[in-house]
């Protein structure tokens, strides 16, 4: 736990300093809800002999499937992801705005321009499921501040 919470530390205080914007052109807009990402490759969950999960790096896209954002209503990104179903982070745009965000087990975080905490789960009852060995499909369900 002391782990994670150190990547998640850093991975705030890393992008905080990326990708801020200056103050004279910040506003703010809430985007609340399920946003459904999809990967160009299958997310790995099984270890190898070694006991280690491989990670995979893939492009990825996504939308907001439930929810919407306060002023244009929809969200839409893509960008880079690492890792496994398991452990992931990633950095792109969503609406045009730059990102990065870290998840561990369920538990995720983004920051940047599109800053929140969310819950990172596979979905379990599609044909992309991390189970089936195709793991592309997760669904982020939470809320964020997307700062112009």
């Amino acid at each position: 736990m002391r782990t994670l919470k150190r990547l998640l530390v850093a991975a705030v205080a890393v992008s905080a300093v990326v990708v801020s914007p200056s103050p004279a052109e910040a506003h703010n807009e809430v985007c609340a809800g399920q946003i459904v990402l999809f990967t160009g490759a299958n997310m790995p969950i099984v270890a190898e002999p070694t006991g280690v999960v491989p990670e995979v790096t893939t492009s990825f896209t996504m939308s907001m499937a439930t929810g919407a954002c306060s002023q244009w209503g929809y969200l839409a990104g893509s960008g880079m992801i690492t890792g496994s179903c398991a452990k992931t982070t990633a950095f792109g745009t969503a609406n045009g705005h730059y990102f990065s965000m870290t998840a561990v087990g369920t538990v995720g975080v983004s920051t940047g321009q599109f800053a929140g905490a969310f819950t990172f789960t596979n979905d379990e009852t599609s044909y992309y499921s991390c189970l089936s060995g195709r793991g592309r499909k997760f669904v982020l369900s939470g809320t964020w501040l997307l700062t112009h």
